[in-house]
């Protein structure tokens, strides 16, 4: 105003200053939703675009709780929810079943679904159909959900027509290239575990699959490496670099394994 001594902002100027602070460094940056509420308003979708449920501790990768999605599910896109022995839902943050929480994300695109101890009861499932149409990457237990929802009694076709990237987790595959393609029609970007199986069909796949990647444990004998171009085959990651290349590739920023690999196939071809 004419009677402030100090310069200011407009609005919009001022709300581009601090989206450009919490994307350059969210963690360092969270504090500033406590400058003003307009601030906040500003910054919300930004804080809670990613959502994590993890044990353990990962660098600058803040875990969730139940009760704080519950409050801005809706801001959320991306969600990764990891259960398995070494830690209890409890101290991953879950506080509710999964397909609860999927209940709260309407505007989700991204989700993983890991551990051995992941229950794909019926809201989970139910949860996954909701969403089957907005989903882009989806990173999950295919053979796991294909039997609980055949036990089910689902009477209606169930497929992810949106989803182009898929990581294939969990147990040995139970089915082929035609069972997938149903349920993922728009497939592109497909990455598997050695365990998995279903490489030895990659030629029934067609044209459409543009890059396959390969996790194995021990590196192949070049020999038998795959003469396909477009599958590379990588050792394991980590246990928690696992979840930085899933959050860089639900984001596909330039440092994604999905952009890395990509950029490796053409060179290939």
């Amino acid at each position: 105003m004419p009677d402030l001594l100090e310069p200011f902002f407009p609005p919009e100027i001022e709300e581009i200053i601090f989206s450009l602070c919490i994307q350059s460094d969210l963690w360092k940056s969270r504090h500033l939703i406590l400058v003003a509420k307009r601030v906040y308003q500003w910054l919300r979708p930004q804080l809670y675009e990613l959502a994590l449920f993890y044990g353990g501790n990962i660098p600058r990768r803040p875990r969730f709780r139940s009760k704080l999605l519950k409050m801005h599910g809706q801001y959320v896109r991306h969600l990764l929810i990891w259960e398995s022995f070494d830690f209890d839902s409890v101290e991953c943050g879950l506080d509710d079943s999964p397909g609860k929480c999927f209940s709260w994300c309407p505007n989700v695109v991204s989700i993983a679904l890991w551990g051995i101890k992941m229950r794909y009861d019926r809201t989970l499932v139910d949860q996954l159909i909701r969403l089957s149409t907005s989903l882009t990457h989806l990173s999950f237990d295919v053979s796991l959900f294909d039997s609980r929802l055949k036990g089910y009694s689902i009477s209606t076709k169930v497929s992810f027509p949106s989803v182009t990237h898929l990581e294939l987790t969990g147990y040995p595959i139970r089915l082929n290239w035609d069972d997938i393609r149903k349920y993922f029609p728009s497939l592109t970007h497909l990455a598997l575990r050695a365990h998995i199986g279903l490489l030895a069909q990659l030629d029934d796949c067609g044209d459409q699959l543009e890059l396959l990647i390969w996790y194995s444990d021990a590196l192949l004998d070049p020999s038998t490496q795959p003469k396909d171009p477009r599958i590379v085959v990588m050792s394991g990651p980590q246990r928690y670099d696992i979840v930085n290349d899933w959050v860089d590739g639900a984001k596909d920023v330039p440092s994604s394994i999905w952009r890395r690999i990509e950029q490796q196939v053409t060179s290939r071809r």
